[in-house]
């Protein structure tokens, strides 16, 4: 939770996740949505250089799959080009935390 903070607090540029009232969050992700998939490989490739590996753990959009009858669902397939796992696990330093935003802060 306090990792998550410290994200929710420092980040520019990027939707976060807003939770419905009266929903209890287990803190395993931290998703951000950047404005383009352009934007969003553009931060990916200067965090990789920066030693940082997050995941793109909801792309692609599951209705675009080869194996799978396609059914449009424009606002999901958006949406998966641009959304992006931020690294979140319980020894994540705050510092790192901060590192990560100036770099995200950074691209945007």
């Amino acid at each position: 939770k306090r990792i998550d903070q410290v994200y929710r607090s420092n980040l520019k540029g990027v939707k976060l996740l807003q939770l419905r009232e009266d929903t209890d969050w287990n803190y395993s992700y931290f998703p951000v949505v950047f404005p383009s998939e352009g934007k969003l490989k553009e931060t990916v490739k200067v965090l990789n250089e920066a030693g940082v590996f997050p995941r793109r753990y909801f792309y692609p959009s599951l209705n675009t799959l080869p194996y799978i009858e396609y059914s449009a669902c424009p606002v999901t397939e958006q949406i998966a080009k641009c959304v992006l796992c931020l690294p979140l696990y319980h020894d994540l330093q705050e510092s790192e935390v901060m590192e990560i935003c100036a770099i995200i802060n950074g691209v945007q």
